[in-house]
C-alpha cells in the first residue's frame, strides 16, 4: 500500500531538508561524490564534470515517463493497443471469443498475476488481465476503475478470464516494450496491434489537451476535491511556472476546499 506513497514521501524530505537548512543544521557532507558517497559505492568511479556543466544546459525533467492510466506502467501498451483496436473496429465486450496480449519477461513479472475475485486495489492496478479487460469495456482504464464496487462487477471479471497473457521471446531483459494483442471476435475476425514504446513515453508523448485532461481528473479524485476554480487557476499558475515571484499563490489554490 505504501507503492504509491514514495512520491509524497520525497517531496516531504525535500521540505524537511530545506528547514533543517534554515535553521543552520549542518549535514553530512559529500554525501554523493566522497569516499563513502554514492557515487563510489555504487558506480565504482564517475566524472560529475559533464554532468555539472549541463545542469543549466538539460532539463531531465522533460525525459521523465507520463502515466496516462492510473496502472502499473507495464500495462499501458496492452491498454493503448485494445483501446485503439476497440474504437477503430467497434468492437464490443460481448464480441470477445479471447484477447491474447504478450509482453516481455519482466513486464510478465510485474503485471501477470492471476486474476482474483476479491483483489485489491493495489492488486489489481499490477493485474493485466483485469486492465486488459477494462480496456475493452471502457476504451481506457481510470481511477473509477478501482472501486470496490468496480472490481466486483461480475460482467467484468467474466470477461477477464477470457484474456490470455504470454511472455515474449527477448533478449532485453529490463524492456517493458513491444506489447503485441491479439483480439479474437466470435464472428472469426481477428485484430492485431504492438506497441513498441508506451504513450507517456517522451518518444509516444501526452498531447497538451491529454496531459491537461488528466490534471483535471486527479483534482477531481483527490481525498479532497478542489474547486474548479482552483483547478483552473492552477492550471494557469504552472503553465507559466517560471515567473512566478513566490510559491503562496500556487499552494493557496492547491488548498482551495471543494464544492
Amino acid at each position: 500500500m505504501l507503492l504509491a506513497m514514495q512520491i509524497g514521501f520525497n517531496a516531504r524530505n525535500a521540505v524537511h531538508a530545506c528547514e533543517l537548512a534554515a535553521r543552520n543544521l549542518i549535514a553530512p557532507v559529500e554525501v554523493l561524490e566522497g569516499r563513502f558517497g554514492y557515487y563510489r559505492l555504487f558506480e565504482g568511479s564517475s566524472d560529475l564534470a559533464p554532468v555539472l556543466s549541463q545542469l543549466s544546459k538539460t532539463r531531465r525533467i522533460s525525459e521523465l515517463v507520463q502515466k496516462p492510466f492510473p496502472t502499473g506502467r507495464a500495462t499501458h501498451g496492452a491498454i493503448e493497443a485494445i483501446a485503439r483496436q476497440r474504437d477503430l473496429h467497434g468492437i464490443a465486450p460481448e464480441m470477445i471469443e479471447r484477447l491474447v496480449v504478450r509482453i516481455t519477461p519482466v513486464a510478465f513479472t510485474l503485471v501477470g498475476r492471476p486474476l482474483k475475485s476479491d483483489m485489491p486495489q493495489n492488486y489489481a492496478r499490477l493485474c493485466l488481465v483485469y486492465c486488459a479487460a477494462r480496456a475493452l469495456t471502457g476504451g481506457t482504464v481510470s481511477v473509477d476503475d478501482f472501486t470496490p464496487a468496480a472490481l466486483k462487477d461480475r460482467d467484468l471479471l467474466r470477461l477477464a478470464e477470457r484474456v490470455e497473457i504470454v511472455t515474449l521471446d527477448t533478449s532485453e531483459l529490463s524492456a517493458f516494450g513491444p506489447t503485441q494483442v491479439e483480439i479474437h471476435l466470435k464472428d472469426g475476425r481477428v485484430f492485431r496491434d504492438t506497441v513498441d514504446v508506451a504513450l507517456g513515453h517522451p518518444s509516444n508523448a501526452l498531447s497538451e489537451e491529454r496531459h491537461i485532461e488528466k490534471f483535471r481528473a486527479n483534482c477531481k479524485a483527490g481525498f479532497s476535491a478542489l474547486e474548479p476554480g482552483a483547478v483552473e487557476g492552477l492550471i494557469d499558475i504552472i503553465a507559466d511556472l517560471e515567473a512566478l515571484p513566490d510559491m503562496h499563490g500556487l499552494m493557496d489554490l492547491a488548498a482551495a476546499p471543494g464544492m
